[in-house]
């Protein structure tokens, strides 16, 4: 992990059904976070790291107790529990992200977590962390540009596709395969949110009906692409495209 990080990588940190609090998610912080953090901080750090949901709570995390003077409230922890398709609406305007989208996306998330303090940011740390989006559903942060562009945090999963029936009736939207692995974790959901997996099934078929510019993929393509090209090339770093709020 150390020599990846001194070569110079491209970090994807993906979700998971473990928490960020939780034993697993410290774990991670200490071992992986905190290396992968000290990979992309510098202005001429030769890796970018990709954040999605776990990963962008973790790194969130990482950054609040390395700035804890500055940040005083940046920290992942218990809130608002997002399990649907959300509406994303963008905070940054031409931002590379998003890159040919509409204003507002839809975007697939499932958690139960979220990184607070991203509201009142003091001036001067828009460098290190600096939100880019937000839920239309509950209005809280949900994307963040790290370190001017070496990193960026996506709470929602772009990687997840979100199919509406009346545009796509042959296909098996990926609602129903996760609802079938969230089954399994019918005591774990009662115990902790005090919900079943019906609930979240029912959020997700209402939520179905408001699907604004599906982009998930697309964004997820965006973000990598635009991590690559900071990346060095044959020994040197190419200057990153700063941008525009």
């Amino acid at each position: 992990m150390e020599e990846y990080c001194r070569s110079g990588s491209l970090f994807v940190v993906g979700g998971s059904w473990f928490n960020p609090d939780d034993d697993f998610g410290k774990f991670f912080r200490e071992h992986y976070g905190v290396l992968i953090d000290g990979a992309i901080a510098p202005s001429n750090a030769r890796s970018r790291a990709l954040f999605i949901c776990f990963g962008y709570q973790t790194q969130a995390n990482v950054i609040g107790q390395k700035h804890r003077d500055r940040l005083p409230n940046l920290e992942a922890g218990p809130g608002a529990l997002e399990f649907c398709p959300i509406p994303v609406l963008q905070e940054v305007t031409r931002h590379p992200v998003f890159q040919d989208c509409p204003s507002t996306v839809t975007l697939m998330t499932t958690h139960g977590r979220l990184v607070k303090g991203l509201h009142d940011i003091p001036q001067g740390m828009e460098s290190i962390i600096r939100p880019i989006a937000r839920s239309r559903l509950s209005g809280l942060s949900t994307m963040s540009e790290f370190y001017q562009g070496r990193g960026y945090g996506i709470q929602p999963h772009p990687e997840v596709n979100i199919v509406r029936p009346d545009t796509d009736t042959k296909s098996v939207s990926d609602r129903e395969a996760i609802m079938h692995e969230v089954e399994k974790y019918r005591k774990f959901l009662v115990d902790i949110y005090g919900i079943k997996p019906e609930c979240l099934d029912r959020m997700w078929r209402e939520a179905e009906q408001h699907v604004q510019g599906n982009a998930g993929l697309h964004i997820l393509a965006n973000a990598i692409l635009d991590l690559l090209k900071g990346m060095p090339r044959q020994g040197k770093t190419k200057k990153h495209r700063k941008a525009s709020s």
